[in-house]
C-alpha cells in the first residue's frame, strides 16, 4: 500500500468518525436547557430509536 493511499484512507476515516450523529444537537440542547436528568432521558430515547432501526 502506498503512503498516499494510506493517508487518503486515514483522512476518510477521520472525516467519517468526527462529525456528531443526528442526535447530538437535540441532546446537547436539552442538556443545557433542562439539566443532567433530562440528558439521560434523551440519551436513552435516542438509543431506543436507533436500536429499532437495526
Amino acid at each position: 500500500m502506498s503512503l498516499e493511499l494510506y493517508a487518503a484512507f486515514i483522512a476518510a476515516t477521520v472525516a467519517l468518525v468526527l462529525p456528531p450523529g443526528p442526535n447530538a444537537a437535540p441532546i446537547t440542547a436539552n442538556s443545557i436547557a433542562y439539566g443532567r436528568r433530562f440528558r439521560s432521558q434523551s440519551l436513552e430515547q435516542a438509543r431506543q430509536r436507533s436500536s429499532k432501526l437495526c
